[in-house]
C-alpha cells in the first residue's frame, strides 16, 4: 500500500516553500553566478538583481525606497539574527562602562512576551550593564501600552515589542508604543516575523525604527531574513571584517535567497 500523504500542521513554525519560489531560486542559482561584490560584468549583473529584490521587498513592507530618506533593508541569515542585530545594534554599548553607577545606567524596555531570540539579546545586554525593563501583558495576552511612560526615561535606549505573538497570535499595539516613544526620540524595534504574510504590515505606518522579517514564515526560503531600518538609523554591526551592506552585515549576500524572499512576499 502507498504511504499516506502527511498532513502538515506546523506552518506557524515554518511553511513549505512555494513551488514558484523554488523555481525562481533554482534559475537564479544557475544563471546568476557572479559575486555581487565583484566589479566584472557578471558581478554587476548579480548586484543589479540583488538590489532590485532588496528594493522590492522594502517597498512591499511599506518602507520608503526613494529619495534622501530611503529606508534600508539589511539581509540576515534569518529572523533570529535580525532580532539580535536590532536589539544589540541599536543601543550604544559604549555606555556599559557606566553601569556601576545606577544613576547613569542605560536601560532597554522589552515586552514579557517576546520570542527567545529577542529576549536572549536583551538578556545579553543585561549581563553587560544594561537595566532590563519589562513591559507586562494583561491576561488577554496584550501588552499594556499605558505602562510605557512609567518605564521610559532619559537613559532608555530602545523599546522592543513584537507585532504578533508566535505562540498565541495576539496582535500588539506597536503603533501606539512607537507614538509614545517618538517624542523622547527613543528607537522602537518590532519583531514582525509572525505577522507578515498573515496581516497587512506597513513599516512606515507602524512608526517603528526597525522591523524584523523572515520569509520562511510565508512560503519563502529558510536561511535568509531581513531587518528594515529607518533611513536615519545608526546601527552597530554584530560582525566585522567586510564591506557588504555598508558594513552593517558583512558577508556575501545570496541573490538566490533574496529573490526567493521577494517572490514569496509578492
Amino acid at each position: 500500500m502507498p504511504s499516506p500523504t502527511p498532513i502538515y500542521l506546523d506552518n506557524n513554525s515554518t511553511t513549505p516553500i512555494h513551488p514558484e519560489v523554488a523555481d525562481t531560486m533554482l534559475r537564479a542559482a544557475k544563471d546568476l553566478i557572479g559575486n555581487p561584490a565583484s566589479q566584472h560584468s557578471l558581478g554587476r549583473k548579480t548586484r543589479r538583481v540583488l538590489e532590485e529584490a532588496r528594493e522590492g521587498i522594502a517597498s512591499l513592507l511599506g518602507g520608503k525606497t526613494g529619495g534622501m530618506e530611503a529606508d534600508r533593508l539589511i539581509f540576515t541569515s534569518g529572523g533570529t539574527e535580525a532580532n539580535q542585530l536590532a536589539i544589540r545594534g541599536l543601543v550604544d554599548c559604549r555606555l556599559q562602562i557606566a553601569a556601576c553607577d545606577l544613576k547613569s545606567q542605560p536601560n532597554i524596555v522589552i515586552s514579557s512576551l517576546e520570542h527567545p531570540s529577542a529576549l536572549g539579546a536583551a538578556e545579553a545586554l543585561a549581563q553587560n550593564g544594561f537595566e532590563l525593563r519589562k513591559l507586562a501583558a494583561s491576561t488577554s495576552g496584550i501588552v499594556d501600552a499605558s505602562q510605557l511612560s512609567q518605564l521610559l526615561d532619559e537613559r532608555t535606549q530602545l523599546v522592543s515589542v513584537m507585532l504578533a505573538n508566535n505562540e498565541t497570535g495576539v496582535l500588539q499595539p506597536v503603533a501606539e508604543i512607537a507614538s509614545l516613544a517618538e517624542p523622547k526620540k527613543i528607537p522602537v524595534h518590532t519583531d514582525a516575523i509572525q505577522a507578515i504574510g498573515k496581516i497587512p504590515v506597513n513599516f512606515r505606518e507602524l512608526g517603528v525604527t526597525a522591523m524584523s522579517v523572515a520569509p520562511h514564515k510565508f512560503h519563502g526560503p529558510l536561511g535568509i531574513g531581513g531587518l528594515l531600518l529607518r533611513h536615519d538609523t545608526k546601527l552597530q554591526p554584530l560582525f566585522q571584517g567586510g564591506f557588504q551592506q555598508a558594513g552593517l552585515r558583512p558577508g556575501t549576500e545570496s541573490v538566490a535567497l533574496a529573490l526567493g524572499f521577494f517572490t514569496a512576499l509578492v
